[in-house]
């Protein structure tokens, strides 16, 4: 019987154990679970802290109002006066206090000496957390968010765009924050990654924190240039023939970044070196000339510009009245032997280029300013005659031609075969001989290195008188 007592106790003491160490964490768990007793007291104060702090928020707003309602009062000024009635009073000694009128809308961070964090703005009053849960959130501004723009210099290409903040609170606590961005007036996309801007444009970027209010910065892109230069004007100084140098001449603008430099080619081929010219700006006008000074720069010349995005254009302009070749003279004479008539002098003129509009006779070297030039239709070719017809024309022609681009020429022949002049016979002695023939002595007189022909009885004689213009001959 002992035994079997004995058995029965302990087991009962291992029961009544067991039961005082559930009772044990029962009550434990009552008292310092997380719905405890302690943990209740603990929020239920926290709580009614929170509530005390925004009831006093909630009044002074409510003051600051009635005052705005007296003198009217900016956003930024109304949390002004918020801040100032907290800090005069009331619970709010020790509270750190910063306002962000760069957040939309306008918002005064309150951060008590409990570290509850408040957000106060024109309509509304709200506990956001604690702040060694959520960092100083309220640290983060407008000049932490960095936008970078590549290239930063004039392009005519798309460029990148990427954002980045700064803060290192946003590093430590990104899930209190998003990022959208907007290109002008176009649909908010969140941002990831680097993306790319095809104009100019604003760039509109929004720091969402989440807790207290969202951040705006903006980025103006300026320094795409997809536009190229206008060239204006492309002309030539003279457009008629001539046989001096003529000027082309250019003219540009370019309405974004301007122009740099500048080339002339005669090719279409986009040129490999360019002039540099001092940049311009934007619709400032350039004019660059060109001189030609020869028939090799009759050709097409095209005039390039480029501006500083690398923007390239041309315009192309046809020279061929440049002409410094002299008209062709082929000058004969007819007859060209000795001749009691008229002699014809012909000119044969030939000018490929510009023509001839002028020719003129003369017996003499003349300057081109004293020539009387008989004006034709300009021509490229043209036959003139002049006829001579007295011994006074026996000199030295010359044949003058001019073209339309106002070069001359001139060419010379000499005529001397012209005789108009007959000769003389005179009988100076005559004598009679017994014989009963007569002998006779006369003077013909001719010039010399002519010849003459006269008649002996019934026989025709020639006698040519070379070096003298007299010659005696004996007639029987």
């Amino acid at each position: 019987m002992k035994q079997k007592e004995r058995g029965i106790t302990l087991s009962a003491l291992i029961i009544t154990i067991i039961v005082l160490l559930i009772l044990t964490g029962v009550s434990i768990s009552l008292i310092t679970g997380e719905e405890g007793i302690i943990s209740s007291t603990i929020s239920a104060r926290k709580n009614y802290e929170i509530a005390q702090y925004k009831d006093q928020i909630d009044i002074a707003q409510v003051n600051a109002h009635l005052q705005d309602w007296k003198e009217e009062k900016t956003g930024e000024e109304l949390l002004g006066e918020i801040e100032k009635r907290l800090e005069n009073g009331g619970n709010f000694k020790g509270s750190k206090f910063t306002q962000h009128p760069e957040y939309k809308p306008p918002t005064l961070l309150i951060n008590t000496k409990e570290g509850y964090l408040f957000k106060v703005t024109e309509e509304e009053v709200k506990y956001i957390g604690n702040q060694e849960e959520m960092g100083d959130i309220g640290d983060i501004t407008t000049a932490d968010i960095q936008i970078k723009v590549t290239p930063s210099e004039w392009t005519n290409q798309n460029v990148k765009v990427s954002i980045k903040i700064t803060n290192e609170n946003y590093e430590n606590h990104q899930d209190n924050y998003e990022i959208k961005y907007q290109i002008g007036n176009g649909k908010k996309e969140t941002y990831k990654n680097e993306f790319e801007v095809e104009q100019n444009n604003i760039i509109k970027v929004e720091l969402n924190n989440k807790p207290v209010g969202t951040l705006i910065a903006t980025c103006h892109i300026t320094n795409i240039d997809k536009v190229e230069p206008n060239i204006t004007k492309l002309e030539v100084n003279n457009e008629k023939w001539t046989n001096q140098e003529i000027t082309i001449t250019g003219k540009a603008t370019d309405n974004a970044s301007g122009i740099i430099g500048y080339a002339w080619t005669n090719t279409e081929e986009e040129p490999e070196s360019w002039e540099e010219i001092n940049q311009t700006q934007a619709n400032e006008e350039i004019s660059q000339s060109k001189t030609l000074r020869g028939e090799t720069d009759n050709k097409a010349w095209y005039f390039w510009v480029k501006d500083k995005a690398g923007n390239t254009n041309k315009k192309k302009i046809e020279i061929n009245n440049i002409d410094t070749t002299k008209a062709e003279i082929k000058l004969t004479a007819s007859p060209t032997t000795w001749t009691n008539n008229k002699v014809t002098l012909t000119a044969q003129v030939t000018d490929a280029k510009s023509g001839i509009i002028g020719y003129a006779w003369t017996d003499q070297v003349e300057t081109e300013g004293t020539i009387k030039w008989n004006t034709i239709g300009s021509t490229t070719s043209t036959t003139q005659t002049k006829e001579l017809t007295s011994e006074a024309d026996n000199k030295t022609w010359y044949f003058w031609a001019k073209d339309e681009a106002g070069n001359t020429n001139n060419t010379a022949i000499t005529i001397n075969n012209i005789d108009k002049t007959a000769p003389t016979a005179g009988i100076m002695n005559m004598m009679t001989f017994e014989e009963g023939t007569i002998f006779a002595s006369c003077t013909l007189t001719a010039k010399r290195n002519r010849s003459m022909e006269y008649k002996h009885g019934t026989t025709k004689r020639r006698k040519r008188f070379r070096n003298q213009s007299r010659r005696r001959s004996n007639l029987e």
